[in-house]
């Protein structure tokens, strides 16, 4: 059988004690958990749903908004935006990892997908299946 668990939003309620000693005065307070973007409420796990949610299910943040608001959670647009722009700043480095480690390979396979363009109404796109080479690599291998 499958089921769907609805997802829901909560607010976490983070308690820090502290103390302090009585001798030297001095307080003492368990260090807060970090976050992915220092200094905002998001959550890893909140911001995980809404960068699949733009970049791999294609959903405007428009439209994050209206699922929000349904959930009961105000949160405008133009904080999405910041959530997104930080968090990728916050994931350059993985990003350029990963860049290197492809573009290090003599060759890249990129499959077609059928995809709408910004073509006029109706019209649909289809890119062409290649094999992407780098001329300058392909050619010293050809040398030796």
């Amino acid at each position: 059988m499958l089921d769907l668990v609805v997802a829901q939003l909560k607010i976490l309620q983070i308690a820090r004690l502290k103390k302090s000693c009585r001798r030297c005065e001095k307080m003492v307070q368990t260090p807060a958990p970090s976050r992915p973007i220092p200094g905002s409420m998001v959550s890893a796990v909140l911001l995980a749903w809404i960068l699949v949610s733009k970049f791999d299910d294609h959903l405007p943040l428009y439209r994050l908004n209206e699922i929000f608001a349904r959930m009961g959670a105000d949160i405008p647009d133009s904080t999405l935006v910041d959530w997104c722009g930080r968090a990728m700043q916050v994931l350059a480095p993985l990003v350029e990892r990963f860049e290197a480690d492809v573009m290090a390979s003599d060759l890249l396979h990129a499959p077609s997908r059928q995809h709408a363009s910004h073509a006029p109404a109706g019209q649909w796109m289809t890119p062409r299946s290649g094999y992407w080479t780098d001329p300058s690599r392909t050619a010293a291998s050809e040398r030796e």
